[in-house]
């Protein structure tokens, strides 16, 4: 490791941390700065700072979304029953019915206005192909749902702070001006105007991407600084991270014209008049006794009384909008006092405390392995269906326990013994040294050697991370497939090319399935090696196990 170097090499290097982080997604760091980074003590501790506040974030948004449920978000929905609903209503449910996990599989009175709507259908299909994160999807939804402002010194402030908006400099700006700038149609047209100046400048110019591709910028990155919407620039940790990426954003023609491309498509969907299209769901009268199975009916999706018509043409203003002519109390679900605004506030408050879980890192499977206590390995060859190997490890129990087609191996470090039981029923016990017992211990504190590289930040160095369209892998619910592929110098004429597979329970994050592959020639088909199925046992039936065994 080399020496910080404050005033040169580690202050160009922090503009690249993030991207050294998110490598994985395609982004370019200059040769000199990644060997920096890589050899620098102090550029690693801050790269390493980075990561786990990534981590906490991500931790926090698992456990807020574990918090919201589908039957909450549901019922949000409910609450427009035998209420006309109309294209200003849905909009800002629109967001949210695309995120995965939070899909709505039932008919309420805002899916019903989609289904016989054209225009929000339309829409719908415009913010699906954005590819939005989970959390900005949200957010999106929040932007569709505010008001206009109605003040003149919220656009005053707006258009002072226009030329630094374009130029993604936050700095100097507060929270409420970046919010009105996204809400405010006057002052986002405004926006967009300024930004139009400044990409037709650069069009005419020379400016160049340098060391920054555009194939690597993604919706997800441009979302942010197209509508800086909630961003609060006094509070933002990871700002001086993205700076690489911002730079590349204010002097880059292509991406900026994306940007625009971005913003006219969540304009338009904002600013759009009504389609003319109202729906109106009642549910049918039925005995007192009978109307909780019958929301529940709704709410797990079984078929129902409830009755939905659409009206073309008959708007909120005035015309009148044709429902069942028999109407179920609500108000053992809904309480009958929440307003329609009130139910949106309520409804994006909630998405705003509980945003969704991204897809799973391959840090979380790396932390989630270090907590687990208990687990069971069978490793099978490629075409096998018996397991040519069986271990048990338990750092509870201090014990390791290998099945080795029939003859067992227990390594009990407690009581600084190895108990060894052949095929013909013979036991054996040797005593092992305190030394042994002790290097025994700590190896409980790796990752019970399922995974390639001993620790995460070497991973990501030299390895790509993406996730398997599964498709046509048979999985569990609550099972995502994920490759960590890598390739590596044998001899100056032979290059190993690797994947790991592995299959992960999105709530745990811990592998179920993994599946080791190689390659010596990039022309061709990965070839599978090993196959490891992976349970985690408590410490009673291991116990057990150990008992039977001996």
């Amino acid at each position: 490791m080399i020496s910080p170097n404050f005033g040169s090499d580690c202050m160009k290097a922090r503009l690249y941390y993030y991207d050294y982080l998110n490598r994985q997604a395609g982004r370019k760091v200059p040769k000199s700065t990644f060997e920096h980074i890589s050899r620098c003590q102090f550029c690693q501790d801050e790269i390493n700072r980075l990561d786990s506040l990534l981590m906490h974030a991500n931790r926090d948004i698992e456990q807020s979304l574990r918090n919201l449920s589908i039957t909450e978000i549901i019922g949000f929905h409910l609450a427009y029953a035998d209420k006309p609903v109309s294209c200003s209503t849905v909009k800002p449910f629109l967001p949210s019915l695309v995120i995965p996990g939070l899909e709505i599989k039932v008919q309420t009175p805002i899916t019903a206005h989609i289904d016989g709507c054209l225009d929000c259908t339309e829409d719908l299909a415009k913010i699906r192909a954005l590819g939005l994160e989970p959390e900005q999807l949200l957010r999106l939804g929040r932007i569709l749902a505010a008001r206009a402002p109605e003040d003149t010194v919220g656009c005053s402030r707006a258009r002072r702070a226009m030329l630094s908006i374009v130029s993604m400099d936050f700095s100097q700006i507060d929270a409420e001006t970046l919010k009105h700038v996204c809400i405010c149609p006057d002052c986002r047209a405004l926006l967009y105007e300024y930004r139009e100046e400044l990409r037709q400048e650069l069009s005419a110019g020379s400016e160049s991407e340098g060391d920054f591709p555009c194939e690597s910028v993604t919706v997800s990155d441009i979302f942010c600084y197209c509508l800086p919407y909630e961003i609060d620039p006094a509070n933002d940790e990871y700002a001086g991270f993205r700076e690489s990426l911002t730079s590349h954003l204010r002097s880059c023609p292509v991406c900026l014209t994306r940007m625009q491309q971005l913003h006219s498509c969540i304009s338009d969907i904002a600013e759009r008049p009504e389609s003319g299209v109202v729906a109106a769901i009642t549910f049918d009268e039925q005995p007192v006794e009978e109307q909780g199975s019958e929301i529940n009916d709704i709410l797990m999706g079984r078929p129902s009384n409830l009755r939905e018509e659409i009206n073309q043409n008959e708007l909120v203003s005035g015309a009148p909008v044709a429902t069942s002519s028999r109407l179920v109390s609500l108000k053992r679900y809904i309480r009958p006092s929440l307003a329609a605004a009130a139910v949106l506030l309520i409804a994006f408050a909630l998405f705003f405390s509980a945003p969704s879980a991204k897809a799973v890192g391959l840090e979380q499977i790396y932390h989630a392995l270090e907590k687990a206590t208990n687990i069971c390995i069978s490793r099978f060859r490629a075409g096998e269906e018996k397991p040519w190997q069986k271990q048990w490890i338990s750092s509870t129990l201090n014990i390791i326990l290998y099945d080795n087609d029939g003859q067992y191996v227990l390594w009990d470090y407690d009581n600084r013994q190895v108990r060894i039981k052949t095929k013909g029923e013979n036991i054996r016990i040797e005593s092992i040294s305190e030394d042994i017992a002790a290097e025994g211990k700590e190896s409980f504190n790796g990752s019970f050697g399922l995974l390639p590289f001993s620790d995460v930040t070497q991973a990501k160095k030299e390895a790509q991370w993406n996730r398997v369209d599964s498709t046509n892998i048979s999985i569990d619910p609550g099972v995502e497939v994920y490759d960590l592929t890598w390739n590596k110098k044998v001899t100056a004429e032979i290059t190993e090319y690797n994947k790991w597979r592995v299959y992960v329970n999105t709530t745990t994050k811990l592998p179920l399935r993994i599946e080791w592959y190689l390659k010596t020639d990039s022309t061709v088909n990965y070839t599978i090696g090993t196959i490891e199925t992976i349970s985690y046992p408590s410490d009673s039936e291991i116990k057990g196990f150990i008992e039977i065994t001996f």
